[in-house]
């Protein structure tokens, strides 16, 4: 008995160490913010707007790797329910995101997605679309990814016209009238 004893407990104590290492590996995972409005920028064209949507990483590590995606989404019922996604024109991803750091002046960790489709006009056009981002990013240490998504489904209060505040924080100042 002392041989299968000896099998059994080497069979447990490795699948425990594996759940312990996929346990800590998974808490190594970027940690993105995204604001919960997209900004119009008041000082670009009327005929070709720009929008801007703020994202900021929270993570002690950077954040590598990065792909962004904005799409229209439209949901239609005709026999049947259709999910339609349109690709929207945004700026470049940065390579990284650097780490949060209290001391960095310049704020490197927040980033402004620049989006180039008049989306006021795409919402306005299809009442039951709604805008969605998604951001993939790996961890600068572990290299386990995560997938973040927000949606703005309401043109009115989730698209206001002004400019995000600098550093870390995803506030906007509206413009005024």
């Amino acid at each position: 008995m002392g041989t299968l004893e000896s099998v059994v407990v080497g069979i447990l104590s490795s699948v425990a160490a594996s759940v312990l290492w996929i346990l800590m590996l998974s808490r190594l995972t970027p940690k993105l913010s995204i604001s919960p409005v997209i900004a119009e920028d008041p000082e670009t064209d009327p005929e070709t707007p720009v929008f801007r949507i703020k994202v900021v990483n929270r993570s002690r590590r950077a954040a590598m790797d990065l792909r962004f995606q904005v799409d229209l989404m439209t949901f239609r019922v005709k026999g049947g329910n259709v999910n339609r996604r349109v690709p929207l024109k945004c700026g470049n991803a940065p390579l990284m995101f650097p780490r949060y750091d209290r001391s960095d002046k310049d704020h490197g960790n927040a980033y402004r997605l620049r989006i180039n489709s008049d989306i006021r006009k795409l919402l306005r056009e299809q009442p039951n679309a709604s805008i969605r981002l998604q951001i993939f990013a790996r961890h600068e240490l572990s290299g386990m990814g995560k997938v973040f998504e927000q949606r703005y489904f309401h043109p009115n209060s989730e698209i206001v016209t002004g400019t995000f505040v600098r550093g870390q924080d995803l506030a906007l100042i509206p413009e005024q009238p």
